[in-house]
């Protein structure tokens, strides 16, 4: 069996932007390793929301933004070699 190019999909943050905290939903295809991680507008590493195995299926992780300033943020998830990030928005 080979591994599915498709594993990750129907990833979706709400709310974005947001003032306190903020939900990274997402749906593995398969059982893997999940890395989420939160980075400044400077490329910084400001938090990590997830560093573990999980089951094929929905999950989420929760982000708590409320002790950084306003601004645009990034997530970026890893699992296995592929990677998919985005923009998070806090507004305060």
């Amino acid at each position: 069996v080979g591994i599915k190019e498709n594993f990750l999909s129907d990833i979706s943050i709400y709310p974005n932007p947001f003032s306190e905290t903020t939900t990274i939903n997402y749906n593995l295809d398969y059982p893997a390793f999940v890395s989420i991680d939160i980075y400044n507008s400077f490329g910084n590493k400001i938090a990590n929301v997830a560093n573990e195995f999980k089951d094929a299926g929905e999950h989420e992780a929760v982000f708590d933004g409320s002790g950084f300033p306003s601004g645009v943020y990034y997530y970026t998830i890893r699992i296995g070699g592929k990677v998919e990030s985005g923009k998070l928005a806090i507004i305060k």
